[in-house]
């Protein structure tokens, strides 16, 4: 285990340091207020996006028994947020639209909701589902997409929509329409997709074997999917002391290389160890290869939670999570060191140590730096604050 060193802006001398990693001092997005409590939970785990020069960052707020969501905007060169209440609602995801735009997504009364923001202001709001909730964004040139869960017929199950913005707003473009073919007799929750210009992956944990699975399909055109596939391997033999299978959550996709697309999610196939964190590849967003799993023997024999994945067209991949294996919740990253092979794992000393560090969400940007938002509190009785730094790669 490494602990990274924090990467101060100013031309001071660094130690040498065996990681490849090095992040900017903390900054906070949203200060500690009492009876304030910040959320990064949202389905694909996309609360932070940059455009241009623009970072934003997106959070479900909860406050005197309320929720609310929140958007803060900063150009990069600077160090102070501005915050913007985006609506009363929940689980907010954000996504880059280029110059300094951003498109986000929400639930708000038991529907779904989207908008085009930037620092300025949000654009008028427009709701896509009724019955409706877990949104998720992807963008890719001119093409924004949308997928949500969907309650039909007494089961949530996975909608899928083309978008268009046109100034300030948003419109649905044709209709909403599902990703599976075959309507489920189960609960389909918590979808992810990426967009590629070889078509669109959407991932999501799905109930039809008595447990949960995550399943994955692909449309070339966005119109028609092929039939789900299980993206995570399962054993030979399931237990009849533990149920019906392993158990997986929380699915999240970003887009690799051109045409690819990676997952990350977290799996307990073995389960005295609880929850591990497991990725996946498909060179064309439609077939992916052998699972692959992420934490070192380090943090074998304890639970990692809210696993989230950072990837571009170059094929640049980080995959950072939470854990407490030094004892306190600190944040832990990762990366790939050659096919099939990771990273040792290491704890970013910014937002590591005394206290609970959590619920990281991250984003490359064009030129390569890595960026992540987290939960931070100084006990699990304190509110908490929600904080901002960059990595650079250190070749």
């Amino acid at each position: 285990m490494i602990r990274l060193a924090a990467w101060v802006f100013a031309l001071v001398a660094l130690p040498v340091q065996a990681a490849s990693w090095e992040f900017s001092s903390a900054l906070d997005v949203s200060p500690e207020q009492p009876g304030v409590f910040h959320q990064l939970d949202s389905a694909g785990r996309k609360h932070i996006a940059v455009s241009g020069d623009t970072v934003a960052v997106i959070w479900e707020e909860s406050r005197a028994g309320a929720t609310q969501v929140n958007a803060a905007f900063k150009l990069l060169s600077q160090k102070v947020f501005n915050v913007v209440r985006v609506s009363h609602g929940s689980a907010p995801v954000v996504a880059s639209l280029g110059g300094g735009r951003f498109a986000i997504a929400w639930e708000q009364d038991g529907e779904v909701w989207v908008r085009v923001a930037e620092p300025a202001a949000p654009g008028p709001p427009l709701r896509l589902a009724q019955k409706a909730m877990q949104p998720s964004l992807a963008v890719l040139g001119s093409d924004v997409v949308a997928v949500w869960s969907e309650e039909v017929d007494h089961h949530p199950r996975i909608r899928f929509a083309h978008l268009k913005r046109e100034g300030q707003s948003m419109r649905l473009v044709g209709i909403a329409r599902d990703v599976d073919g075959t309507p489920p007799k189960a609960e389909q929750l918590y979808p992810d997709v990426a967009l590629t210009p070889a078509g669109v992956t959407v991932a999501w944990e799905d109930r039809r074997e008595g447990h949960t699975i995550l399943l994955h399909a692909f449309s070339r055109d966005g119109k028609r999917f092929n039939k789900p596939q299980i993206l995570n391997e399962q054993p030979p033999k399931r237990s009849e002391v533990y149920g019906k299978g392993t158990g997986v959550a929380r699915v999240a996709l970003a887009r690799h290389g051109v045409r690819g697309v990676a997952a990350v999610w977290l799996d307990k196939r073995s389960f005295l160890e609880g929850y591990d964190v497991y990725t996946g590849f498909a060179r064309d967003g439609a077939r992916f290869g052998k699972n692959e799993k992420v934490q070192d023997e380090f943090g074998n024999n304890i639970s990692q939670w809210h696993a989230a994945i950072a990837a571009d067209a170059t094929g640049r991949v980080a995959v950072a999570w939470d854990d407490d294996r030094d004892g306190s919740a600190d944040l832990w990253l990762a990366w790939p060191k050659a096919a099939g092979q990771w990273s040792e794992n290491v704890a970013m000393s910014v937002a590591s140590g005394s206290g609970q560090q959590s619920s990281p969400a991250i984003v490359f940007d064009a030129a390569g730096n890595l960026h992540l938002a987290w939960t931070e509190r100084d006990t699990p009785e304190t509110p908490t604050r929600l904080r901002y730094t960059v990595g650079k790669f250190l070749k």
